[in-house]
């Protein structure tokens, strides 16, 4: 069941910008949307820990550094992108829709 969960969570990212781009009813649209954006900010903390153990492993390595950075950049260029995409297509309360980013992230990262 979890490998499914976990593939459905890869599958998330194309098929938001694949649902962003499609003429559904509005209604529908905007909370398949969310539904996806959830899934993908769980991912995100799923990543987010397994790269915590990452850099844990690397600490006493030259890469360290590099690795913390390489990390960051690349989970907060994801996070931005895809969740301003979500937002603007949406039509959700700003606040509303960081609640659920925050929970979904959280979610990922404490739960497996």
């Amino acid at each position: 069941m979890q490998i499914l969960i976990l593939a459905l969570k890869i599958i998330s990212i194309p098929l938001i910008i694949i649902i962003g781009e499609s003429h559904f009813e509005e209604k529908t649209k905007n909370i398949v949307l969310l539904l996806l954006a959830f899934l993908f900010n769980n991912l995100l903390g799923f990543v987010t820990c397994l790269s915590i153990l990452l850099i844990s492993v690397l600490s006493d390595s030259y890469l360290f550094i590099l690795a913390i950075i390489l990390i960051g950049f690349s989970l907060l260029v994801y996070l931005i992108t895809i969740n301003m995409y979500v937002k603007g297509k949406t039509d959700i309360n700003t606040g509303i829709y960081i609640i659920l980013n925050i929970i979904a992230f959280l979610t990922g990262l404490f739960l497996r």
